[in-house]
């Protein structure tokens, strides 16, 4: 099961690292990279997220 609150320390570290990385205008492979890497890592998190405001959810037993 994925658990985001875990994780959250990292989580708040890599957002930050990407954020740092655009504002510092770091070459636009490099950030790519970056913002590609932190989807990967946290792509669940988006989804959970979303999840409960869709029309079609539904809780199952």
């Amino acid at each position: 099961m994925y658990r985001p609150m875990q994780e959250a320390e990292q989580l708040v570290i890599d957002a930050i690292n990407v954020g740092l990385a655009a504002i510092h205008k770091a070459p636009e492979e490099d950030l790519m990279e970056s913002v590609l890497g932190f989807v990967q890592k946290y792509v669940f998190l988006d989804f959970m997220t979303a999840l409960p405001t869709t029309a079609d959810f539904k809780l199952t037993k």
